[in-house]
């Protein structure tokens, strides 16, 4: 297992440890995004919609994971990281920390499509 592979292991076990919320949705496969836009506002684009997720994360937990996922991409001093942009096999990932995003902290989850789409594809749509 390569080094990213096991980085993209690490994160998804950070997810579904301590964001029950989403852990689902990241094995959908019709899940393309997740967008926790803050604490109580949490959106996926599923199959090309966005819809709106029931329910909230805490501050805490979410200020938590954004740490853990600064840290598992080597990041020095993630408890100091205020912005987190990171690419890792089948996802990328962006967050900001409370003291940085207006409303509480955020993170956007875009997963990679399975489907490759040639030039000629996007000319024949």
């Amino acid at each position: 297992m390569s080094i990213r592979e096991a980085m993209k292991d690490t994160i998804l076990e950070l997810i579904s440890q301590h964001l029950g919320l989403i852990k689902g949705l990241m094995n959908d496969p019709t899940v393309t995004e997740i967008m926790v836009n803050n604490p109580k506002s949490i959106w996926v684009e599923k199959s090309g919609q966005m819809v709106a997720v029931p329910g909230e994360i805490t501050t805490e937990t979410l200020e938590q994971v954004i740490g853990m996922l600064g840290k598992a991409n080597y990041r020095k001093n993630p408890d100091q990281m205020r912005i987190l942009d990171a690419e890792m096999p089948g996802l990328r990932i962006a967050a900001a920390r409370s003291n940085v995003a207006i409303h509480g902290p955020c993170l956007s989850i875009r997963k990679h499509s399975a489907l490759s789409r040639s030039l000629q594809m996007y000319v024949d749509d």
